[in-house]
């Protein structure tokens, strides 16, 4: 069985969205 995912885990495609939507 796998553990749970890290409180702390950002998928990738999480972080790409974000920097997208944070730049102007």
């Amino acid at each position: 069985m796998s553990p749970p995912p890290h409180p702390l885990h950002i998928e990738p495609h999480v972080v790409m969205s974000h920097k997208l939507t944070s730049e102007p």
